[in-house]
């Protein structure tokens, strides 16, 4: 007789008393739980949950079956990562059933291709056998957890991924310095597994032995065809931007494959879509956007004069030259200085650039003309080779790199919201404007943005909490704007944030709720009119995943309405929503 299980998908799955959305909420199961599957109605599971049952959506269950004798674990081992991500396939690619922390037990059933699928409590999948120390058979004596380390020193990280060397020889040494001990040098082409990170120097495993490289001295490691054929170089391109992403495909949502500093010229085996597939000693490494590249080495410049250009999530500055040119970001890359060595400009440049350049101030230092500018997210410099001088491009860091987030734009078709008292504007087609420009933000630096209307269309509460749930997406915002109805109270003004108190999602939803309002008042200027708990807001209510309703501003308010009615203020409600919804995804 066998036994149904299944698997949770999604980041946090409500249990239901029975199979549809309307059903009252008993419970929130999360991502890598087991479950065992009872019967199925529609596209509903229905589960066994504590002392009963429950129901979820068929959709978040990735189902499995084993039988009622389970195959015994061969060995046990320990996680020596401090954190360790279990795959649901033996692949880094693959999505993430759970993670676990150092030290954790676990039994070992097989192992394939440097990964074992493991089990521990209610995880199950595959992980990196590197990071599992094997500490005894199944017939063995009780293991004794590893102890901690002495060594507190933060600024190493886990990772994994395999790397040749591309210098002529590499020395391998005892730790994570020139002041160490060689250990042994490697030549050129030695495959290497990267263990750990601290500043320039990586922790590799060289065949059996462990030791520190400059890790500036290693590309990824991309194993050659069976044939033996030779890359085939069509042009060698100038990175304008050091260090250089490398995905997986020819497309951001392919993923983040490496990060490569220090290389001075890369070979191209392909154009595609805007994209390069690039070759370095040898050996094809991945793809980058092909706007990170010139044709002829890129040289000091020397500018005179700067035009700015603002454009959806970046900004480009036209610079012709005389003087040196350098530049310089923060740790946090929150601001930036642009130096222009024995420079001047004859031009000023306007402070008003948009996102995701917040501010920008000029200032003379040492005979030099200094840009300092200040992002609404973490930022990045692009140096394009134009004629007479340079495109520096200012864009977002991809810290939204594939992050699903569904805009709903309030209201629509027949219903227009509440209308405007004196300019009679309608909040269905301010909500429109403002989710359409934070759409095209959002999706600048990598993000998946679904909206569950583009135009101006009706659509029930119901709709847009199934569009939400069906996509599992990350995060959901409903932009909207106030209204009083009262004469007496139209100079009440500001901005409200609601969220809805779900105790699977409550302490995630309070931190964007606060993320959001602080973005608006410090962009806007508004007033805070407060961050609030709604058990009325349907969309909030029922959507599966961190949902807040944003009221930006009251249309019944001469002066808000006025704002609201000019594209540039709309522009400025997207820019703040944008950082908001970025920092709450580095605060995460």
């Amino acid at each position: 007789m066998a036994t149904s299980y299944g698997v949770v998908t999604a980041s946090t799955l409500n249990v239901r008393s029975g199979p549809g959305i309307n059903y009252a909420k008993i419970g929130v199961l999360t991502r890598g739980q087991k479950v065992e599957l009872t019967g199925k109605t529609g596209e509903w599971f229905k589960i066994r949950y504590k002392n009963g049952y429950g129901y979820v959506l068929g959709k978040y269950i990735s189902p499995v079956v084993e039988s009622s004798r389970s195959a015994q674990a061969s060995r046990t081992g320990i996680v020596t990562a401090t954190t360790l991500n279990v795959r649901k396939t033996p692949s880094t690619s693959a999505a993430i059933a759970g993670k676990l922390a150092k030290n954790t037990r676990v039994e070992i059933y097989k192992e394939q291709n440097g990964w074992y699928y493991i089990k521990t409590g209610r995880i199950a999948g595959w992980v990196v056998k590197t990071y599992i120390k094997v500490i005894e058979t199944s017939r063995g004596t009780t293991p004794t957890p590893p102890q901690s380390s002495t060594n507190t020193n933060t600024s190493i990280k886990t990772i994994s991924g395999v790397y040749a060397v591309k210098a002529t020889s590499l020395n391998l040494r005892s730790g994570p310095g020139t002041s160490y001990s060689v250990i042994k040098t490697l030549p050129q082409g030695t495959k290497v597994e990267g263990l750990q990170v601290s500043s320039d120097w990586m922790k590799v495993k060289a065949g059996s032995t462990t030791g520190w490289v400059a890790k500036a001295y290693l590309v990824p490691y991309v194993a050659e065809t069976s044939r033996g054929d030779t890359l085939r170089i069509i042009k060698t391109v100038y990175p304008v931007i050091d260090p250089v992403n490398i995905f997986n495909g020819a497309g951001f949502a392919t993923g983040l494959k490496a990060t490569i500093s220090g290389e001075k010229s890369f070979g191209v085996l392909e154009e595609k879509d805007g994209w390069y597939r690039l070759a370095l000693a040898d050996r094809e490494i991945g793809w980058a956007e092909k706007a990170y590249f010139s044709d002829t080495p890129v040289t000091p410049v020397h500018p005179t004069q700067i035009k700015f250009e603002p454009a959806p999530a970046s900004v480009t500055w036209q610079v012709y030259t005389t003087a040196k040119l350098t530049y310089t970001l923060s740790g946090d890359k929150l601001s930036a200085k642009l130096v222009l060595e024995n420079g001047q400009i004859d031009n000023t440049p306007t402070p008003d650039l948009g996102f995701p350049v917040k501010s920008l101030t000029t200032a003379t230092e040492n005979g030099n003309v200094v840009l300092n500018f200040v992002g609404f997210v973490p930022l990045n410099l692009i140096v394009e080779k134009i004629n007479g001088g340079y495109n520096v491009r200012i864009f977002p860091e991809s810290v939204l790199l594939g992050k699903r987030i569904v805009l709903d734009p309030g209201h629509g078709g027949s219903d227009p919201g509440t209308v405007g008292k004196v300019y009679g504007i309608k909040e269905k087609d301010v909500n429109l404007d403002i989710a359409l420009k934070l759409k095209s933000y959002l999706e600048a630096v990598g993000a998946a943005v679904y909206m569950t209307r583009t135009s101006d269309t009706y659509l029930s509460l119901q709709q847009r909490v199934d569009y939400a749930n069906n996509l599992s997406a990350d995060l959901f915002l409903s932009i909207h704007q106030n209204s009083v109805g009262s004469p007496a109270y139209y100079s009440t003004n500001g901005t409200q944030v609601y969220y809805y108190p779900d105790p699977s999602n409550q302490l995630l939803e309070k931190a964007l709720a606060d993320k959001l309002m602080s973005s608006l008042n410090e962009v806007l200027g508004s007033k805070n009119k407060g961050i609030y708990t709604d058990k009325g807001y349907y969309v909030i209510k029922y959507t599966e995943m961190p949902s807040t309703l944003v009221e930006v501003g009251f249309l019944s308010n001469a002066e808000e309405e006025q704002k609201l009615s000019t594209p540039k203020y709309r522009t400025e409600v997207a820019a703040a929503l944008a950082q908001g919804i970025t920092k709450w995804f580095l605060g995460k």
